[in-house]
């Protein structure tokens, strides 16, 4: 809404400029045009102060509230403000100064002089063609008069005496007419008189009537590119001399335009002092449109400034509260508040990061002191209990009634307390990680050893190996990556077991691929199995986090150390058919 009715007042003040400015009309633009706009300009005007109250208004409750970045942000309205109020003011002030001096330069008393001489002039003008026409017709009817004896002796020389005359005082038309009543009785006439004829036909009882007397009647219309002149002649009974002038049409058309300027000159000079308010109204109009404009603009600027800053500040104040996992919008701007937004993403990762690399490294300590206890308390009896189950066996296994049962009994407790000596085992193992000791492996051939010890190990799986073309050497433990491969089949193995033994599996398969990327080295260990616990996706590397029944939780906590001393990374995601387990190794590495 705000930038339509910016757009249409930045139209509409123009529109306003150029009815001001416009130079149709001789004495300035024409007043009703200009006030048309100006009550466009008027709504337009109300209209964006209601928007730009409203949002003054909520900057002004966001100031009290405190906000973030409102401070701010008013400190730049208010600059823009002020920056657009002095040229405003400025020329709202200088442009009525102006238009003031220019409407007394109109009414000035040259002007004033020049425009009542120009229709004085215009009047003579037709004065001198009266005076012409009236002594022409005077001359005319002397003539006549004077030969009206031998004008009624030969009737017919009348038109030939009456056209003579008319030449000599160089009147294109003239008529003679007598007037029985109504009635009017051509008696004679010069060539090309037809529209004194049609003059005759339409003129007034009282013209006739004034001329009755013996007085020169003359008929000058303004509008019309003649003048014409009646007369009675005395020796004639009823009989009356019309003659016409034709007048130059351009002259005519000057003429006209003098006077209705001199008619708009005094209407204006009337109302000189409700145009200067009407002017003034409009500049005062078009001035404030163009603050709240201005005011516009600057709230959109402000909030295009602060709200990354806002921003910066919400997500510091976060931090600081420990949220590391906050993040801040970079936007697409290649900018200084971009740059630091990237900077302060950067800073939350790397802490985030190091807080979790913290955190692991203490719950790993943890863990490894509790295996550490664990493994030496379960451990000193384990031999005992060994040593005594495999006496018991040797020595009263012939001596009791029910062999097959005493020697089951024994062989369950052999079989747990072996079991048990295994989870001991992972609980050192997990408790004593040694340091890697790194040289240059061949990562394929390692991997590809693993896997066919693992095929011995579970030869109904189906284990499908795809390795570059050229060996990938990197620098690492031979024996932990071993292990962590181990590590990795074995669980794909127990995980298809498992889907197989519910009936949902018919072929396990375990693809293991090796590819080189621009930043990694890749190992990808994808199988058809049931796949990972969806609940404990993102803490399956944790110490004792397992879903197995017989399971410790260590061997992925153990896999996830290893990798990570050799500056790795390992990702869980679950497949439609699976799951999939990546490592990745730095090609530093």
């Amino acid at each position: 809404m705000a930038l339509v009715l910016t757009v249409a007042s930045v139209i509409s003040v123009i529109a306003t400029y150029s009815a001001i400015t416009s130079g149709e009309n001789l004495f300035g633009p024409d007043p009703k045009n200009v006030i048309a706009w100006v009550l466009i300009d008027l709504i337009l005007l109300l209209a964006l102060a209601a928007v730009v109250s409203k949002r003054l208004l909520k900057l002004f409750l966001e100031r009290r509230k405190g906000s973030v970045g409102s401070r701010l942000q008013t400190r730049i309205v208010v600059m823009f403000s002020l920056v657009a109020i002095v040229p405003t003011i400025t020329m709202a002030v200088f442009s009525a100064i102006f238009f003031n001096y220019g409407i007394q330069s109109w009414f000035d008393q040259k002007v004033s002089t020049a425009i009542e001489e120009s229709v004085k002039i215009a009047d003579l003008y037709f004065a001198e063609h009266k005076n012409i026409i009236h002594a022409d017709i005077l001359g005319m009817a002397s003539d006549l008069n004077r030969d009206a004896y031998n004008i009624r002796e030969k009737p017919g020389s009348f038109s030939s005496k009456l056209s003579l005359l008319t030449v000599i005082r160089k009147l294109p038309e003239a008529i003679v007419f007598q007037k029985s009543g109504r009635q009017h009785s051509l008696l004679a006439r010069t060539n090309l008189s037809y529209s004194l004829e049609m003059i005759l036909e339409d003129m007034p009882d009282d013209t006739i009537r004034q001329a009755e007397n013996g007085n020169v009647v003359i008929v000058a219309n303004e509008t019309e590119d003649r003048v014409t002149a009646l007369i009675k002649l005395e020796n004639y009974f009823d009989t009356y001399l019309l003659v016409g002038r034709f007048v130059d049409n351009n002259i005519i058309k000057h003429i006209e335009f003098t006077k209705g300027a001199a008619n708009e000159y005094s209407k204006l000079k009337n109302d000189v002092s409700s145009l200067q308010i009407q002017f003034f109204i409009v500049f005062v109009i078009v001035s404030l449109l163009l603050l709240l404009m201005v005011v516009w603009a600057g709230l959109i600027f402000a909030v295009a400034v602060v709200k990354p800053i806002s921003m910066l500040v919400d997500a510091t104040q976060k931090v600081k509260g420990g949220d590391l996992t906050t993040r801040v919008a970079e936007g697409h701007e290649n900018d200084e508040i971009a740059t630091l937004a990237r900077e302060v993403n950067r800073m939350t990762t790397q802490l985030e990061k190091q807080r979790m690399e913290l955190i692991s490294a203490q719950r790993r300590s943890a863990w490894s002191d509790v295996a550490r206890r664990i493994a030496h308390e379960i451990k000193n009896p384990l031999t005992p209990i060994q040593l005594a189950a495999d006496r018991l066996k040797n020595k009263y296994s012939d001596e009791v009634e029910n062999k097959e049962v005493f020697s089951r009994y024994i062989n369950t407790i052999i079989r747990n307390v072996n079991s048990i000596g295994k989870m001991v085992e992972e609980f050192v193992s997990f408790a004593r990680i040694p340091v890697p000791v790194f040289a240059n492996t061949d990562i394929c051939e390692l991997i590809e050893e693993v896997i066919f010890s693992r095929e011995v190990n579970s030869p109904d799986i189906d284990f499908i190996y795809k390795k570059p073309d050229k060996n990938m050497v990197i620098y690492c433990d031979f024996e932990q990556i071993s292990r962590v491969m181990t590590n990795l089949l074995k669980n794909a193995e127990e995980s298809i077991e498992d889907k197989m033994e519910s009936g949902n599996l018919e072929q396990g398969i375990i693809k293991i691929i090796v590819e080189k990327t621009k930043d990694n080295y890749v190992i990808k260990i994808i199988d058809n199995g049931r796949g990972f616990d969806q609940n404990i996706l993102e803490r399956v590397t944790e110490p004792y986090v397992t879903t197995k029944s017989k399971g410790t939780g260590l061997g992925l906590a153990i896999v996830k150390k290893i990798i990570e001393d050799h500056n790795g990374r390992l990702e869980f995601i679950n497949i439609d058919s699976g799951a999939c387990v990546y490592i990745y190794f730095p090609l530093s590495s």
